[in-house]
């Protein structure tokens, strides 16, 4: 008997085929494979940084501890600028923007930015309403000087803070208490700064069943 092996491919979900099928026997005519490696973000909201946006964000330095640092964000075609100096000046030393968001799904479980940095680190900032409370939450990130980045950040990543300290016992983030999006830039020395956002997406990620199908057909009445 000759066997022809032929194989069908096909997606329970929308994603990327798996590089791999098998095959149980010969006497199992169809064999289906799950290949559960793959995963697709589907944005639950995105926001574009561009002149539309003006109005939406608010600066907060550090003139509210009595700091003399100075930001600013102002919209140019498809990105924003967020640039100022930092001043170490009355123990000083950090300028943040941040906009409010919408409720967003409480399957979002990801953030993903599309920035341009000039060689500092600074934050990507979440602010959540925690019975009542307004709640920081913080993820660094490095920039390159002049270079156009993505980054990806998990919310179970974030970390709660409170003035610079790091809050232990604080709940992980659930994406439906999140009100505000934002950066902050905290540096120990005084100098300028600019960060080009072009970006910021909320994103859901789920599972993607890769199925691949194997069918055994029986050729030996095919003539050669």
């Amino acid at each position: 008997m000759k066997l022809l092996v032929l194989t069908f491919t096909g997606l329970a979900c929308v994603g990327i085929l798996g590089a791999s099928y098998s095959l149980q026997s010969a006497d199992n005519k169809f064999t289906k494979v799950v290949n559960p490696t793959n995963w697709l973000n589907e944005p639950t909201m995105k926001i574009e940084l561009q002149p539309q946006e003006d109005g939406f964000w608010r600066i907060t330095n550090d003139g509210v501890m009595g700091g003399k640092s100075a930001g600013d964000i102002r919209f140019e075609q498809n990105r924003g600028i967020f640039s100022g100096y930092i001043s170490t000046e009355n123990n000083g030393g950090f300028s943040s923007v941040y906009r409010p968001v919408s409720t967003l799904s409480n399957q979002t479980d990801t953030v993903f930015i599309d920035v341009e940095g000039d060689g500092h680190s600074y934050q990507l900032r979440l602010v959540l309403n925690i019975n009542g409370y307004r709640v920081n939450y913080k993820h660094e990130f490095e920039t390159k000087k002049g270079v156009r980045e993505q980054h990806v950040f998990n919310l179970n990543d974030f970390r709660a803070t409170f003035r610079g300290r790091l809050i232990l016992d604080a709940p992980k983030i659930n994406a439906q208490r999140i009100r505000e999006i934002g950066f902050l830039i905290n540096k120990k020395d005084a100098g300028e700064f600019k960060l080009a956002v072009y970006s910021l997406s909320f994103m859901a990620s789920r599972e993607m069943q890769t199925v691949r199908t194997v069918k055994v057909v029986d050729v030996s009445s095919v003539s050669e």
